[in-house]
């Protein structure tokens, strides 16, 4: 009988050691919202732009077809700076392994000459006093919104 207190003890304190170590995941978001989301979004370096409608559509100009990473084998017809368009919705990211995150899921639709379609998930973040949305080849910041992190 003696062992089964020694069990609980065991299973009480393990549990309250795993409890502060998932007390301490980093489920930190910037609280990114559709009227901050809407508006003209620039590569912090390179040409182009991306502009989020309020609607849920996504206009993209000018982009360096490199901005979207390895999404394709090769690149569609046209120049290495495409015109796109897509929609865009936005929410929490709890499949993260590092925490929640706000994440902007980009849908494609058309780039370049080419009707395509995939998913591109950018992430909101603080960059010092900055958001930025990661997820392409560079970040995209805006004018005007400033990082306030929330639990």
């Amino acid at each position: 009988m003696r062992w089964l207190g020694y069990l609980c003890a065991a299973v009480l304190i393990a549990g309250c050691a795993l409890g502060d170590v998932a007390s301490t995941a980093p489920d930190i978001t910037v609280g990114l919202t559709e009227t901050q989301l809407a508006g003209t979004w620039v590569p912090e370096s390179g040409p182009g732009y991306l502009s989020f409608s309020a609607d849920g559509t996504v206009a993209i100009s000018g982009m360096p077809f490199s901005w979207f990473r390895d999404e394709f084998a090769t690149p569609p017809a046209g120049s290495a700076l495409v015109d796109g368009s897509g929609t865009w919705t936005i929410g929490l990211d709890r499949a993260r392994s590092d925490g929640l995150a706000d994440m902007v899921l980009l849908g494609v639709e058309e780039l370049g000459d080419t009707a395509i379609k995939f998913a591109l998930p950018l992430y909101a973040e603080c960059d010092g006093s900055h958001v930025v949305l990661a997820g392409g080849a560079a970040p995209l910041t805006k004018d005007g919104i400033t990082c306030t992190p929330h639990r």
